[in-house]
């Protein structure tokens, strides 16, 4: 796996989980997080249906695969 030529790169989706929004955070040594995690779900806050899996988390997976996809194309 090459390395991407940056270090952070973050987008905001919408998680049914915590019927909000969420900013999915991606690493340049393909590492990621969600903030709404820690803000909604690890704190012992209810998220609505479907509860929050933090990295498990499908949006996350995706957005990380698509990114480090995109870095190994050039």
């Amino acid at each position: 796996m090459s390395v991407p030529d940056w270090q952070l790169t973050a987008t905001t989706v919408f998680c049914e989980a915590v019927n909000g929004e969420a900013t999915l955070l991606v690493y340049g040594d393909g590492s990621a997080r969600c903030i709404a995690y820690k803000r909604y779900c690890q704190n012992g806050a209810t998220p609505s249906k479907g509860g929050c899996v933090g990295t498990e988390c499908r949006k996350l997976i995706e957005y990380r695969d698509q990114l480090l996809a995109e870095g190994t194309e050039s």
